[in-house]
């Protein structure tokens, strides 16, 4: 069995990163945890549909299928939900560093 038949529904839990949203609409972004980082992609149809949408350093539950970008070779995940599951460690870092920085009055 190829890998995009035996992954064609998977869970996926990471921290959103990378993201980019294009000028067609589609949503390209990674997701990443303290040892991995696979690429996903967000069609326009599914994303415009989404009750919770993706955003930079937010830790979120995507499912979908594993596919092969042909291109690069490489495996990317094909999105079709999006469940919100906390503040990701970017954007803690980031509001931590930015409370910093404004109680030193800059």
């Amino acid at each position: 069995a190829s890998i995009e038949e035996r992954f064609s529904y998977v869970r996926i839990k990471g921290e959103v990163s990378g993201f980019k949203m294009a000028p067609s609409g589609h949503v390209y972004f990674s997701l990443k945890d303290s040892t991995s980082l696979i690429a996903a992609v967000c069609w326009k149809p599914i994303f415009s549909k989404l009750k919770y949408k993706p955003q930079e350093g937010m830790e979120i539950i995507c499912s979908g299928s594993i596919t092969i970008y042909p291109g690069q070779s490489k495996y990317q995940l094909v999105v079709e939900f999006v469940e919100a599951t906390g503040e990701g460690a970017l954007m803690a870092n980031f509001e931590r560093l930015k409370n910093k920085l404004l109680a030193e009055g800059l």
